[in-house]
Order: C-alpha cells, then sequence, then structure tokens
C-alpha cells in the first residue's frame, strides 16, 4: 500500500513542534542576552536606562534647565529626606563625616584666636569654597540637563540635583552645628580643665551610684572618705598637672602668632586688614536713619501727662533711693542718716519729730562714726580681746581677716554677726587665696579710702564742676571738627525725636518742671559723649557708654544664639544705656540739696492709641555717675554693672510679679521654708511682743511675707544678679561692701531695712517695703549668682564663699529685721538662714525656668558667660597687680594697643581694677597707694578704646529697629533692582561688619563647608543593585532554561 501510516504522521508532526519550540526557545534566549547585556550596560552607567524603549525628544533650552533647575530646587526637601534615609542605611558614612566635623571644632578652638583677622580670614576662604562647591553643584545640573535625551531623563537629572542639593545642605548644616559644639566644648576643657574632669568624674559617680559602688579610695581611713570620688580623684589630678596654666600658655601662643605684629603671621594679617580698611573705608555707606517721631500717634495732652508720670515715678524712685542712702528728715528738715534712723526706730522714736542734730542717749550722731572713734571708751579695757592697731596685722595674719565693731545703741559696741576666725576656714590654697583678699580687713581699708576721696568733694565743689562741663561741653561740640567725635548711634534717635516733639509742647515753667529731670540728664549724657576729649569725667561717660554698648551687643547675640529669632520685640526698645558723669545733688521740697549717689532714670513705654501696640518712647535708661565718685572709677564697675541691669522686672524677671510664671517664686519659697511656709508671720511690737501680722484685715503667712518683699525688691535684685553676671565679685563689694556698707556707722552693712504702709505702699507691695534689698543680704545674692553660674570654676567658687562669709562677718549682728516707719520700735524679723536658703532657690529657680516672655528659653541661656568673662577680669587683676609690684609701667603689660583691646572688652578691664588693688592689699601694699597705682594703670588701659575703638561693640539698632550687620536677600533684591553698583559699594564698604560677622560665624563655616565637600555617598546604588539583583533572577531563569533544553535532548 502507497502513503504514510498514522503512526508515520504523528512522527511528522511531532518532529515539526519540537522545531518550533527549539526556535521559540532560541528566541527567547537571545532577548534574555539582549537583557542581560544591556543590565550590565546600565549597571556600568554606560547607557540611560530606559534607552531601549524610549526614543530622542526634541526640548528647548529654556526647559531643559527650568525643568533641572526649578523642580530640582523644589525637590531639595526630598534630597534632605533621602540623605537621612541614606546615612540610617550608611551609619559608618555619616559617623565619619560627624567625626570629621568635631575635629575641625576642636582644631578651629585650638589651633586659631577666638577673634582677630586670622580667624576673619579663614572663614573668608571656607565660605568662598562652601560657594564654589554649590557652583559645582549647578554645573554637574546643568550638564546632565544638556545630556539628558527625553523627558524621562530630564525628571531623573532633576531628582538628582534635588538630591545633590539636599545632601548638600543638610551636610553643611549638620557639620556647621557639630562643629560649633565640638569647639564649646574644647573651650570649656581648655578655660577651665579642673571643672571639666569634676564634671566627667560626676558622671563616673552616677554611673557607679546606680550600681551601689563606689570610687576606689585614694587613701584609706575615714579621712580619705570625702575625697573619694571620682570626680573630686579626676579634678585633683587635674590640678595636679597643672593643665590649667599650659593651657593657658597655649592659647596665648595661637593668639600672638596669629594677632601679634611680632609674629610674622599676625603682621602679615594686620597690615593686610589695615589696607583692606583704608581701601574699603572710601565705600562705607552714610547710616541715614528715618526721622521718624515715635509721638506721632499720641496726642500732646497724652504726652505730656505720660511725662508727668515719668516724672512722678523717678521722684518717687529717689525718694526712695534717698531713705535707703540717709534716712528720714528730722524736724529742722536734715537728714538723720540711715542708721540713726534705724537705732531711733529701734528705740520707738519717731524720727520725724525731732530734729537730725539733737542729742538722743545710745543712738548715733548725724555723722558717720569711724571705727576708732567708736571703739575709743574701751580700748584699754577690750585691748586683749579686740587687739585694734598693733594686734590687728596679728589677727588678720591667723585668720585672714580682721574685726570690726559698730557703735550702736547702748554703750556696749555691738559685734559683727559672726566674730571672724570662729569657724573654722576651708584650708585648700584656692579658698586660702580668696580669704586672703576678700576679708573684713581689707575691705575696712579700701572703703575709708573710697570715702575720703567722696568726702573730699564736696556739694559747692560737685555743683561748680557739673557747670563747668557743661558750658564747656557745649562749647567744645561746636569747635571741634567732626571727625574727632563720634556720635550717639542711631539706636538714640527716637529718644531725641521724642524730645523734639516734646519741646513744641513745653510752654509753661510748669511744663519745664515735668521734663527737667529727664532733658537735662539727657543733654548731659549726649554732650559728654561728645567731649570725652574734653576732660577726665567726659572720658570717663564715654568709657562707662562702651560698656554699655558691650552688654547690649552681647545680649542681642546671646538671645539670638539661644535661638531667639527676634530679640528686638521682647526688649521692646530698650537702647543701650547712656551715662554721664555729673551732679547727683537733689533738692528737696524745702529746698535742702543733698546727695542721691548712683541711679537710674528709666526708659518710658506707652501705648500708641491707635494701633494699641507699646511704644518705647523713650529708649535709654539714663545712668548718674556722682562726681563725688570719680577717685573710685578704676574699683566701681560693680555698682554700674547692677544699674546697667535696670529695668528687667517686666521683661525677663516677669515671673517674679503675682502673675509669674507657674507659681516659681512660690515653689522657690515652700521648698527653703518647708512647714514654716504656711505658718501665721509675726510682727514685734515697740515692747517686744510678738503679735499675727496682719496686712489690710488680713493675716499673712510666713511665705506670703518673704514673697512679697522679694517682690517689692524684685528689680534690686535682678540688678544684682545681672551686675554679678557681668562682673563676678565686682557688684556684691563694690556695691554692698564699700559704697553701702562704708556709709554706715562702724563700716558694717546693716542687717535691717524699713517698711511703710502709710508712705510707700502699693498694690503690688501692699507692705511699703524700702525696694532695695538689705546691705548683708545683697553680698548674698551676688555669692549664690557666682555659685550658681561658677559651678566648677575653682577660683570662683572660692570667691563665693568669702563672700558669703563677709555677708556675716562683715554686717550687724541679729536675724534680718525690718522696722514700720509708721510705728517707731515695730519690726518683722526674718530668721537669716532662711532667707539666705530661699534667696538661694530662688537664684536657681531663676536661672532655670524657662520664659514664656523668652520664647521657652531660661535667664541663664542669655546672661554672660561668667567664668570666661571673669578669668579675664581676674587674670588682668593679677597681671597688673604683679607689673605695679615689680614697679613696671602700665606700657610693659599693656604691649600692641590694639591686640590688647582685642584681648580684653573695655568691662574687663574696669573690672580687673578691684581684683588687683586686693591683691596689692594682700601683699602688704598701704591701700592709699594702691588704690592710687591701679587707678592710674586702669585709666591708661580704658583710654586705648577712645583712641582705638572698641572691637567688641556692634550697633545693632537702628532708628527703625534692628540694621542688619549684612544686607538681606531682600534689600539686596531692593538694592539690585535701583542700583546694583551701589549694593556692591555698600557692601565693600562693611568691612568691620563682615570681619565681624566672619569672625563670630568662623567654626560653622569652616566645620559646614568641609563637611560639605566631603565625598558624598551614592543614594542611587540601593536602585543599581536592585537591578543588579534582576539581572541575576534573568540569568539564572536563563540557565535554568537551558538545562530545560538539554535534559528534552537527551531524552529524545
Amino acid at each position: 500500500m502507497g502513503g504514510n501510516t498514522l503512526g508515520d504522521q504523528m512522527l511528522v508532526n511531532a518532529t515539526d513542534d519540537l522545531a518550533g519550540v527549539a526556535n521559540q526557545e532560541k528566541q527567547v534566549a537571545e532577548q534574555a542576552r539582549e537583557r542581560l547585556s544591556l543590565s550590565g550596560q546600565m549597571l556600568q552607567g554606560a547607557i540611560p536606562q530606559d534607552a531601549s524603549s524610549v526614543q530622542t525628544e526634541e526640548m528647548s533650552g529654556f526647559e531643559r534647565y527650568g525643568t533641572v533647575f526649578g523642580k530640582g530646587i523644589l525637590r531639595t526637601p526630598e534630597g534632605v529626606a533621602n540623605t537621612i534615609g541614606h546615612y540610617w542605611h550608611n551609619p559608618s558614612e555619616a559617623a565619619g563625616k560627624a567625626l570629621f566635623a568635631g575635629s575641625i571644632g576642636v582644631a578651629m578652638r585650638t589651633f586659631l584666636p577666638k577673634t582677630g583677622a586670622g580667624r576673619a580670614a579663614v572663614a573668608t576662604i571656607m565660605g568662598g569654597m562652601f560657594v564654589v562647591d554649590g557652583i559645582k553643584a549647578f554645573a554637574q545640573g546643568g550638564s546632565e540637563a544638556s545630556a539628558a535625551r527625553n523627558r524621562q531623563e530630564l525628571n531623573q537629572a532633576a531628582t538628582n540635583f534635588g538630591n545633590h542639593m539636599g545632601m548638600f545642605a543638610f551636610d553643611a548644616a549638620a557639620g556647621g552645628y557639630i562643629g560649633i559644639k565640638a569647639e564649646r566644648l574644647t573651650g570649656k576643657i581648655l578655660e577651665n580643665p579642673i571643672g571639666s574632669a569634676k564634671t566627667v568624674g560626676g558622671w563616673a559617680d552616677s554611673v557607679v551610684g546606680r550600681f551601689g559602688k563606689t570610687a576606689p579610695a585614694a587613701e584609706t581611713g575615714e579621712a580619705a572618705t570625702a575625697a573619694n570620688t571620682y570626680a573630686n580623684r579626676m579634678g585633683a589630678w587635674v590640678e595636679g598637672k597643672e593643665l590649667a596654666p599650659k593651657f593657658a600658655a597655649w592659647d596665648k601662643k595661637v593668639e600672638h602668632f596669629w594677632t601679634s605684629d611680632e609674629s610674622k603671621v599676625g603682621n602679615l594679617l594686620n597690615r593686610t586688614t589695615e589696607k583692606i580698611d583704608t581701601w574699603s573705608a572710601k565705600f562705607k555707606p552714610k547710616e541715614e536713619p528715618t526721622l521718624k517721631n515715635p509721638l506721632a500717634n499720641i496726642p500732646a495732652e497724652q504726652a505730656k501727662a505720660l511725662m508727668e508720670q515719668a516724672q512722678r515715678q523717678h521722684i518717687e524712685a529717689v525718694d526712695s533711693h534717698m531713705v535707703y542712702r540717709h534716712g528720714l528728715k528730722g524736724q529742722d528738715g536734715e537728714y538723720h542718716g540711715f542708721d540713726r534712723t534705724l537705732a531711733l526706730l529701734k528705740k520707738g522714736i519717731n524720727p520725724e519729730q525731732i530734729n537730725a542734730k539733737d542729742p538722743v542717749p545710745n543712738v548715733p550722731d548725724l555723722v558717720n562714726v569711724k571705727l576708732d572713734a567708736a571703739l575709743e571708751g574701751m580700748r584699754r579695757t577690750r585691748e586683749e580681746v579686740l587687739g585694734i592697731n598693733d594686734r590687728m596685722s596679728k589677727i588678720a595674719d591667723e585668720h585672714g581677716t580682721g574685726q570690726q565693731f559698730k557703735k550702736q545703741e547702748g554703750t556696749a559696741a555691738a559685734e559683727p554677726h559672726e566674730q571672724p576666725g570662729t569657724k573654722p576656714y576651708d584650708k585648700s590654697a584656692q579658698q586660702a587665696a580668696a580669704d586672703g583678699e576678700i576679708n573684713v580687713a581689707n575691705l575696712q581699708e579700701m572703703a575709708k579710702v573710697t570715702a575720703d576721696e567722696r568726702n573730699a568733694i564736696t556739694a559747692e565743689d560737685t555743683a561748680v564742676i557739673a557747670y563747668k562741663q557743661q558750658m564747656e561741653g557745649q562749647v567744645y561740640t561746636a569747635v571741634v571738627p567732626n571727625a574727632e567725635r563720634t556720635p550717639l548711634g542711631p539706636e538714640h534717635r527716637p529718644a531725641a525725636n521724642t524730645m523734639f516733639a516734646l519741646g513744641k509742647e513745653v510752654n509753661t515753667s510748669k511744663d519745664v518742671a515735668q521734663v527737667d529731670d529727664l532733658f537735662r540728664f539727657f543733654a548731659d549724657a549726649a554732650t559728654q559723649s561728645q567731649a570725652g576729649g574734653l576732660g577726665p569725667n567726659q572720658a570717663l561717660a564715654k568709657q562707662l557708654n562702651l560698656v554699655g554698648d558691650e552688654f547690649f551687643t552681647f545680649l542681642v547675640a546671646s538671645m539670638k544664639e539661644a535661638g531667639i529669632k527676634d530679640p528686638f520685640t521682647i526688649l521692646q526698645g530698650k537702647t543701650p544705656p547712656l551715662f554721664a558723669v555729673s551732679s547727683d545733688l537733689v533738692r528737696t521740697p524745702d529746698g535742702k540739696t543733698v546727695n542721691a549717689g548712683p541711679y537710674t532714670m528709666r526708659r518710658i513705654i506707652t501705648e500708641d492709641p491707635k494701633t494699641g501696640e507699646k511704644v518705647t518712647v523713650w529708649g535709654p535708661d539714663l545712668v548718674k555717675y556722682p562726681i563725688n565718685m570719680t577717685g573710685e572709677r578704676a574699683t566701681s564697675i560693680g555698682v554700674y554693672g547692677h544699674e546697667i541691669g535696670h529695668d528687667w522686672n517686666g521683661l525677663i524677671a516677669k515671673f517674679l510679679d503675682k502673675s509669674g510664671e507657674g507659681g516659681v517664686l512660690t515653689k522657690a519659697v515652700e521648698k527653703a521654708l518647708g512647714p514654716k511656709y504656711n505658718e501665721v508671720a509675726t510682727i514685734i511690737s515697740p515692747e517686744g511682743t510678738p503679735k499675727e501680722l496682719l496686712v489690710n484685715g488680713e493675716k499673712w503667712t510666713n511665705g506670703r511675707l518673704i514673697e512679697s518683699y522679694l517682690r517689692a525688691t524684685r528689680d534690686e535684685n535682678t540688678s544684682d544678679i545681672i551686675g554679678t553676671a557681668w562682673t563676678g565679685i565686682n557688684m556684691p563689694v563694690a556695691l554692698a561692701r564699700l559704697l553701702m556698707g562704708g556709709r554706715r556707722n562702724g563700716g558694717l552693712m546693716e542687717n535691717s531695712n524699713v517698711f511703710s504702709p502709710k508712705k510707700m505702699a502699693t498694690p503690688d507691695n501692699p507692705m511699703g517695703f524700702e525696694v532695695h534689698a538689705i546691705d548683708a543680704l545683697r553680698m548674698v545674692i551676688g555669692a549664690k549668682t557666682m555659685e550658681y553660674l561658677g559651678k566648677g570654676d575653682p577660683i570662683i567658687e572660692a570667691q563665693a564663699k568669702s563672700l558669703l562669709r563677709l555677708s556675716r562677718e562683715g554686717s550687724t549682728k541679729g536675724d534680718y529685721e525690718l522696722y514700720n516707719l509708721d510705728k517707731p520700735g515695730q519690726k518683722v524679723v526674718i530668721d537669716r538662714d532662711t532667707m539666705d536658703n530661699v534667696v538661694s532657690e530662688l537664684i536657681t529657680a531663676q536661672m532655670e525656668t524657662p520664659l514664656t516672655v523668652l520664647e521657652g528659653k531660661t535667664f541663664s541661656n542669655i546672661l554672660p558667660p561668667l567664668k570666661a568673662n571673669y578669668a579675664k577680669m581676674e587674670g588682668l587683676g593679677e597681671a597688673m597687680a604683679k607689673a605695679i609690684a615689680d614697679g613696671k609701667k602700665v606700657t610693659d603689660l599693656v604691649g600692641d594697643p590694639k591686640q590688647f583691646t582685642q584681648d580684653y572688652t573695655i568691662t574687663q578691664v574696669f573690672g580687673s581694677g578691684l581684683p588687683a588693688e586686693l591683691k596689692l592689699i594682700k601683699g602688704g601694699m598701704e591701700p592709699k597707694k594702691a588704690h592710687q597705682l591701679v587707678t592710674e594703670f586702669s585709666d591708661h588701659m580704658r583710654q586705648l578704646y577712645l583712641e582705638t575703638g572698641d572691637p567688641h561693640v556692634q550697633h545693632l539698632i537702628g532708628a527703625n529697629g534692628p540694621v542688619e550687620l549684612l544686607p538681606s536677600l531682600k534689600a539686596r533684591a531692593s538694592a539690585l533692582t535701583s542700583s546694583f553698583q551701589q549694593g556692591a559699594i555698600n557692601l565693600v564698604g562693611r568691612q568691620n561688619e563682615m570681619r565681624w560677622w566672619a569672625n563670630r560665624n568662623a567654626t560653622p563655616i569652616v566645620a559646614g563647608t568641609t563637611t560639605a565637600m566631603l565625598p558624598d555617598g551614592d543614594m542611587n546604588l540601593s536602585q543599581r543593585l536592585k537591578n543588579r539583583m534582576q539581572s541575576a533572577e534573568l540569568l539564572a531563569a536563563e540557565q535554568q532554561r537551558q538545562a530545560i533544553l538539554q535534559q528534552q535532548q537527551q531524552n529524545r
């Protein structure tokens, strides 16, 4: 039979099917190989990912670059988020960059000076590199935009640009932050190695304490128990290695290398800076603040009423100040004196009902009783105990202090609250050095010298000198060329505009009376500021103005550094204070003329009736420096650190009000008083009988009594805290001991003050407490402030203990007492230990409480760094005392004037006088001679700041608010629209501002730039790894398919 059988046909069909499958498998294999090859090329970066499937598209240049840069910038935040994710998955890269940024901060603090042209130059160079690196990012984005073949690639280029900018921004910000933190930590270690070691040891103690262990003892026996901590042992080890002086010497070498003319590098930088300044001065823009009248929206009658209120408040403040300084007047119109007033009140005698010069048994005379006169009647009978004159030096040698007594009621002399030497002294070398300087004997001698200087300038002398200063100053400002005078800064223009506007409303003698103090005070301060070259008093006024400017510069900078965006809104138009070294004579209503002493006339704030906003119509606090205190100019800066600190009670210290922050004051007092807080307070009758304290018919507790007293004295107490933070021991010693204690009988600080519900009560002060704290309590406030801010600094801690000892040994005996002016003999008694504990708790609360007015920051966040600041005062005081003792000239100590003014602020120069004088007296120099020589040195050093300028001052506010140190973006855009050329010229002319800004921000600039310039990790690596995994899967699939085919062929 012919043809195929069914079996043959089936075999043919199967063969054809197998051939079809083989052809299909061959095509799939070829496609797989192409995909593998394509994936490999994409992995190598040879072709774009989608080049095999996406066609090239036509796009204009505008679309290319607009898409990449426009979308890229918008995707920068996404790039930051991608950067964080990248570092999360690559912690080693993040750690490496963080460590690098930290090392930059350490290097900046270790190898560069804190200020100067060298530091600014490094910051400028790195800032330029930062800009260049940013330009490179744009160049790379432009290159990818140009190379893109289609919109998908263009979109990818925009994403790449956003990722690059995000990583660039994140690295710069994080690097800068880490760098500046590392620099500050390094600075703390270098400036206070002992305190830093104790801090680290304290952490170790905390850790081992949790496990019930103690640090291994350095020695055996009970004597080792107190020192058996890591903190003490590490501190002792660092002290033994003498690291503090070594670090200080290294800092000096670094500063010398970069800033001294004796160094080749420093000389080159200084000369280059001078040339740049000389050239750029031609382009410096002229500041022309807009003449704006702060009273524009305020009716004339309201303006007059405002001035009347300010005048009335000023008179009330002066009246209170006069009571604190001079006591009450007698029937004859003469002041009794504060001590005599208190003595009369204690005996139940109304001071206003007897003459000030009438003899009263057992009451001090009108004239302050000197120490020798007070002891004259009992010298022979108590010589062995008192040891006056010849024995005084022996007691001082044994105990580091002497004894002081005060004539008071009765025939026996009243002793100090604590006799010097009755309590054991700290035997450490540091404490012995502090006690050897800050003690009753030394300060008694200093007080005599300063009191004699004040008494030598009579009221008539004061009036004559003040008159001549006014007349000569006006002529001086008219005839001396403007180039030799520095005008008041634009920050004082609003106050001037207020004065001019008010002048139009002053038409009667009554009007004159309402503005006289304000106008005369401002005119004196303004004239003296312009007449600094006329005489020593005018020069002193300008120097004190620089102190105020330095304080304000630091205050604004520290508020910004703490994260407060707009300090000027918080400060409500407050401007740097203005000083007038002029007459402090006050004419009382009955025609008497007396010295009022240092005081401050506060700024004036009112409400704009149209807007309801608070308006500062008079910005500067006007501070009076009495002519009869000019002899104390080298040692009295603590008094004026206090005056600068006035007028914060409505701002920073607001929580002391009744509506304060979370009852902080109440909590502090409760903590100090314990169960006694809710006990009913008592008032002692003239007969000595205690009765329940009733105020306006209401029983008061101990807690309410103390809170009310602290609220009444809050402004003065806050000023004491600020003055201490700014000047260290200068505030409590110069103000509480030398100025106030020096006026008291026997040279002892008072433990008493007065109150008057009838004459001095206000809604906030219902008992009418006199607003100054008790003399001895002010010493405690200073000591506790130093104790808190100086933690870890052995010098400050030792001096704080010396001040606390002085508050007891240098004040009258007994608890704190407040005498009623309305009912002579009646008094309120507050236990000393209790009140001192309250002060300690209150200062801690005041430092640590987050304040709403400070946007959640604390008071301590914006205070001057006491440890760093006072170290300069103490160091310069030590150098001054040594130079004087060695017979050197002041020029030998100063060296290069420009370098000296860079190294120290004028505040630090002022603050070094008191430590220097104490060291010289401790060394055996006669107090009057020490006072004279220190004053001569200080005068020379302070004058340098008037001759070369104060590099530490920045005028940060103008007539219309803040003035940017560098032009803002908005200002630059506006200038570019009107005149790019003029804007560039203005920028060139701002060399000082630019250099200051570069100095201040050098570390974040350098650390941020170098961190941003480090090689970046590949944020697309994860995607490429994913592609590689997909390619590997394809290869595995192909290998599996090949194996199946081979198996099928074998089965055939």
